[in-house]
């Protein structure tokens, strides 16, 4: 019988037991990762030769058009032609993506995913939130009326989406301004890459809007004591979530433009696209993203610019670079690739003149951080590292924890400042304990240490304490997320993955422990609400039953 691979499972599709049915896996020559697949086998023999039934079928006959949302394709998103060489196993070398031979094959098939259920995603950020119902997450119910405006009935004026991507002046979007994105949205005539990066900004915009104007119903709703199940009390999903969906695809027109015309403002809107739509697009296609994007800094010398640089503009575009960067090889090291570009091929200054103490740290250590994701992701490309580099790894990971707990210990001079520096402190937490879990797991499998247990476990009841159902409830963290609000959730998702994996692991490795183990049981509850937030990630709670069942 067949044996499918993750895409294949999820397609609902056969695999002849060689060879993976989806493109990438045949592509990258991946074997299947997954257990054997036990449904009925639905095969024929059609010229002496066995066939598959595909229950997706018409594929080839469907249109790309934009005209209305269509069904993501993960063998189209999962292509990423311009990137073969490094997902095959090497970096990008530096003669690759000069301007003048920028090459896009096959640039058809590389799309911005629409995989966007705005109602489902508000309702999603409501469900854990005590507002029981006995349908799933995602169903309409008496709770949930769909799009209704609320005192609203034009579409919201672009100035207002500006301000409320710019509202909090201590924390805006790198790499662009409020007086850089007034200016295009004022412009009579704009370029493909000034409207891709406006219509990515105003999608931010809609979709934090529609966010906090859904919280505010909630939350009176919560404070008035409603029943929920009362047939009167309804919250309407903002007229604004709706045109947080329009802005997205227009910028979808636009996506094959940016790829082909590296340009600075496209560099921009892509970066915005991976790190702040989190809620929007799956892991892997946001890792594909930011694949594209840093391959768009590549063509446009972005990575060899060592001067600092006096403009603020200037300034932010090295810095969405570099957290870029480092968001790439955090992709790269949970799904087991090669980031396009190593450290050492950067010359980009690390030198910025950033607003306080601890936002400078901050930055710098998650570049460090990200090194040691190169190292994993490399570790698990390229089988067991040698003893030295492993000494190496371990070394950087006691200096770095060490800072991490110097920096969580600076004095936050504001509420604002304790809320931000709890949430980036965890964030940092998670990409440390990350790359241990990830670097300890072969050593796990093959019952040498448990070092990545050990974390797992330790990680687990950091994430638990700031994000659980009770904390929600009581509105003491959402009010303290502003546009970047999925971005924290993405991470820490990632990572409770991770952690839940890695005692799956452990415990199928061993006879005295089943999976009513208490950490795993708590892992999984912290797996279970923050997919139930961010639904988009639901697959991977299957994901950790298939491992589970290895």
């Amino acid at each position: 019988m067949a044996r499918a691979c993750v895409t294949c499972k999820h397609k609902k599709l056969k695999c002849d037991g060689e060879r993976p049915a989806c493109g990438r896996c045949c592509k990258l020559g991946l074997p299947c990762e997954i257990p054997r697949d036990k449904r009925s086998d639905k095969r024929k023999v059609e010229n002496g030769t066995s066939s598959f039934v595909f229950k997706n079928t018409g594929r080839k006959g469907r249109k790309h058009g934009w005209d209305k949302p269509v069904a993501i394709d993960d063998n189209e998103l999962s292509s990423a032609p311009p990137l073969e060489a490094s997902l095959g196993g090497e970096f990008v070398r530096g003669s690759l993506l000069e301007p003048t031979t920028l090459a896009w094959p096959e640039l058809d098939e590389v799309k911005l995913p629409y995989d966007l259920d705005i109602e489902e995603f508000l309702h999603s950020l409501d469900y854990p939130l005590g507002l029981e119902t006995t349908e799933p997450v995602g169903k309409v119910t008496s709770v949930f009326t769909g799009f209704s405006p609320v005192g609203e009935d034009q579409p919201t004026p672009y100035h207002v989406l500006i301000d409320t991507v710019f509202s909090d002046a201590s924390h805006t979007p790198v790499s662009i301004t409020k007086a850089m994105i007034t200016g295009i949205a004022d412009k009579v005539d704009r370029s493909e890459d000034e409207s891709f990066l406006l219509s990515i900004v105003l999608a931010i915009g809609a979709l934090t809007l529609a966010k906090q104007k859904y919280a505010e119903q909630r939350q009176s709703i919560l404070k008035l004591g409603t029943d929920a199940s009362d047939p009167s009390y309804h919250i309407k999903t903002p007229l604004v979530a709706n045109e947080a969906v329009n802005h997205y695809q227009e910028a979808r027109k636009l996506n094959s433009h940016i790829l082909e015309n590296p340009s600075a403002h496209g560099f921009r809107g892509l970066v915005l696209i991976s790190n702040f739509l989190s809620g929007l697009l799956t892991l892997e296609a946001q890792m594909f993203i930011s694949f594209h994007a840093l391959q768009v800094a590549v063509a446009i010398k972005m990575h060899t610019n060592k001067e600092t640089g006096s403009s603020e503009e200037d300034s932010g575009l090295k810095i969405a670079f570099w957290e870029l960067w480092c968001s790439a090889c955090l992709f790269a090291s949970f799904h087991g690739r090669l980031p396009p570009i190593r450290r050492e091929e950067i010359t980009t200054s690390l030198d910025f003149d950033l607003k306080n103490e601890y936002n400078k740290r901050f930055f710098h250590l998650r570049v460090e951080i990200a090194e040691l994701h190169c190292q994993v992701a490399a570790l698990k490309v390229n089988g067991l590292a040698s003893s030295v580099s492993e000494r190496d790894f371990h070394t950087k990971v006691s200096t770095i924890s060490q800072r991490i707990v110097e920096l969580e210990a600076l004095f936050p001079q504001t509420e604002s400042n304790f809320y931000r520096q709890e949430l980036l402190t965890l964030e940092l937490k998670c990409w440390m304990s990350q790359a241990i879990m990830l670097e300890g797991q072969q050593r796990l499998t093959r019952k040498l240490s448990i070092k990545s247990v050990v974390e797992a476990r330790k990680l687990i009841r950091e994430l638990w304490s700031y994000y659980n159902p009770e904390k929600f409830a009581r509105g003491t963290m959402l009010s303290h997320l502003d546009w970047n609000f999925t971005y924290p959730l993405r991470t820490a998702t990632m990572c409770a993955f991770t952690a839940a994996k890695t005692l799956t692991l452990f415990i199928n490795s061993v006879d005295y422990l089943t999976f009513d183990f208490f950490d795993y049981c708590l892992s999984r509850k912290v797996l279970e609400f923050l997919t139930g937030v961010m639904s988009i990630n639901k697959h991977l709670l299957q994901d950790l039953d298939n491992y589970a069942l290895r």
